[in-house]
């Protein structure tokens, strides 16, 4: 099973699209809101991620909302 988190900011669009998309396919994941989790926001700074929504799969970053890379990781 692969652990995916989503890194997310307050009425971000993409950051919705990503969230909708993700329960459409039925894919679970742990959601952070970068706006209140200030050692998550660093984090994900560190992995060269500047927008939102970044999400991690495994160990790889995307960032932004991204299909077509999320679905090859996944294996979609």
């Amino acid at each position: 099973m692969q652990k995916i988190t989503v890194f997310t900011l307050p009425n971000c669009k993409n950051c919705i699209k990503l969230k909708n998309y993700l329960n459409i396919k039925n894919i679970k994941y742990n959601l952070i809101d970068v706006s209140q989790n200030k050692k998550a926001l660093e984090y994900i700074k560190e992995n060269r991620c500047k927008k939102a929504p970044s999400i991690l799969i495994n160990r790889t970053f995307i960032c932004g909302f991204d299909k077509i890379k999320i679905d090859k990781i996944l294996g979609n």
